[in-house]
């Protein structure tokens, strides 16, 4: 029997740390139901009368105690598929505009991660496969520090990695914020 498809959305949030572009995700705590124990960008479930970039926004407030108004949005990335949990993510890119104190969720979030973005470019990635439902699904692997990020998060990784349009955009909107003050972060191609 088929699982139904659920709407869910995710925010991909950078913050220039130090003069360097950080992306952020969270550790899920592992009690949780759905994805325990496993690196996430923040997001969740669509709920009634909102939009996609709305569920995002929401989540990543409840998440991490981020401001919506704090949230510049770069671009939204092509839809990705959690196979396990059956649902379809929009992905939204966004800079956070301002240096903001964070504040997990403690129900929900385990550790919030700040990763600097070139050493993420920098990662070698390793390709792995499982069977969900009869099916075999490929997936990248990123491995940082002891965190291992894998999935749904890993493939809208490597779906960001190829589009330099959302870099070069999301760099450049970095420069005006900081002055010019800061690293190049280039993509890597063929990913």
């Amino acid at each position: 029997m088929r699982s139904e498809v659920k709407k869910a959305a995710v925010l991909i949030p950078f913050i220039i740390k130090d003069n360097r572009l950080h992306l952020i995700l969270t550790l899920r705590n592992q009690n949780l139901s759905q994805h325990g124990g496993q690196i996430c960008f923040p997001g969740g479930r669509q709920e009634e009368k909102e939009n996609l970039l709305e569920t995002a926004l929401r989540e990543a407030e409840e998440e991490i105690g981020l401001n919506k108004d704090a949230v510049e949005i770069i671009a939204e990335l092509q839809d990705e598929m959690a196979y396990v949990s059956s649902y379809l993510i929009k992905p939204f890119v966004g800079l956070i505009k301002n240096d903001l104190d964070l504040k997990r969720n403690e129900k929900e979030v385990k550790e919030i991660i700040v990763l600097p973005f070139d050493e993420l470019l920098s990662l070698p990635l390793k390709m792995e496969s499982t069977v969900v439902r009869g099916r075999e699904i490929s997936y990248p692997v990123y491995n940082w520090r002891g965190y291992r990020i894998w999935g749904a998060t890993a493939r809208i990784l490597s779906k960001l990695l190829e589009r330099k349009d959302v870099i070069d955009e999301l760099n450049r909107r970095a420069h005006v914020h900081i002055g010019g003050n800061m690293e190049g972060n280039r993509a890597r191609r063929g990913t």
